[in-house]
């Protein structure tokens, strides 16, 4: 879809908030908390960027708004963000949603650190009529905390705030605290909730995230445990499974994949429609369905179900057999928009 840039605001010294507005038509496509678009800038470098609106249940919004850290040492694409002005044209995709709230969970835990409340801004901005949910917030100071002010008032009574200006927050008391509050104490005999009824989610730079999930893992069921990343892990190949070639047969045909490229770079060299976007296994755009073979899964946005149902990413997944026969999959039922 095409979109225009209708304003740019500093929300900090370095994250702006960037406001689209379809181009051709009156809305967006509706989202649920937690989505992500995928941004293709004037250059066609695309990026993905959570949607951090407050969520609107009954109406399409007539905006997306982005909010974008620059990264000196990333790859462009954040300081090209940066630079695009009002009235600025750009690319932008349906919404996809990798990291859903749970409808079943009882009770919600978000952690979020720098860049990584983006997502979890319109997750609690949804659920604060609830009250049912408690958000930790790790930043370097206040003013380089994003969307700050718009949650203090929203939910100040469900928002804790750590700064490392201030007093340096140690984490692990900060998260074991609100896990055990969730749970109803550390007497089992006065939990008021179950582990699997609470589900914890949590995005920011990699060594937050694992620090934090090995917390929560100690309190609850890893299928509670929810993390979006913005980077991939270094993937170290398996000892039984290096990176060999291999035959993938998809729509009726086959094809040679060598060891140098991806399954996927394959396919769309074939002319077999495949979309991509990150094509570092995190954002989810190249979904395909395994029919046949026994895949190597090296993403970090599918769950180990997704796997067991046969959802595969070509641009960086690979096989553990010699062939995989993999379809395009014409609906992508797990996400929601």
């Amino acid at each position: 879809m095409k979109a225009k840039v209708i304003s740019i605001q500093d929300e900090t010294p370095n994250i702006k908030l960037i406001t689209l507005a379809p181009l051709d038509q009156l809305n967006f496509p509706s989202f649920s908390a937690g989505a992500h678009v995928n941004l293709t800038l004037p250059s066609g470098l695309v990026r993905q960027y959570s949607i951090c609106n407050p969520v609107s249940e009954n109406t399409p919004p007539a905006s997306y708004r982005l909010a974008v850290k620059r990264e000196e040492d990333s790859r462009g694409g954040s300081i090209e963000a940066h630079n695009l002005v009002a009235g600025s044209v750009v690319d932008v995709s349906h919404p996809l949603n990798l990291f859903p709230l749970a409808d079943e969970a009882e009770f919600h835990i978000f952690i979020a650190a720098g860049i990584g409340i983006t997502p979890l801004f319109a997750m609690a901005a949804q659920l604060r009529d609830h009250h049912n949910f408690s958000l930790l917030y790790f930043s370097r100071s206040r003013t380089e905390a994003a969307l700050l002010e718009e949650l203090e008032a929203l939910i100040p009574d469900n928002l804790s705030c750590f700064f490392d200006d201030d007093t340096p927050p140690e984490l692990a008391p900060a998260i074991t605290q609100v896990l055990t509050n969730s749970l109803g104490g550390k007497d089992e005999a006065d939990q008021r909730r179950s582990p699997s009824s609470i589900h914890f989610y949590v995005c920011g730079p990699p060594g937050f995230m694992n620090a934090a999930i090995e917390i929560a893992q100690s309190y609850l069921p890893t299928s509670s445990i929810h993390f979006k990343l913005f980077q991939p892990p270094q993937h170290t190949p398996r000892a039984d499974a290096p990176d060999s070639a291999l035959t993938v047969e998809c729509d009726g045909e086959t094809f040679s994949v060598p060891a140098t490229h991806s399954i996927a770079e394959v396919l769309q060299d074939n002319d077999v429609p495949l979309l991509t976007s990150c094509e570092e296994g995190i954002c989810g755009t190249c979904i395909m369905q395994v029919l046949d073979g026994t895949p190597d899964h090296r993403d970090s946005c599918l769950t180990d179900e997704d796997h067991s149902t046969g959802l595969f990413t070509p641009c960086v997944s690979r096989a553990l057999s010699p062939e995989l026969t993999l379809a395009r999959r014409s609906k992508r039922t797990r996400y929601r928009p």
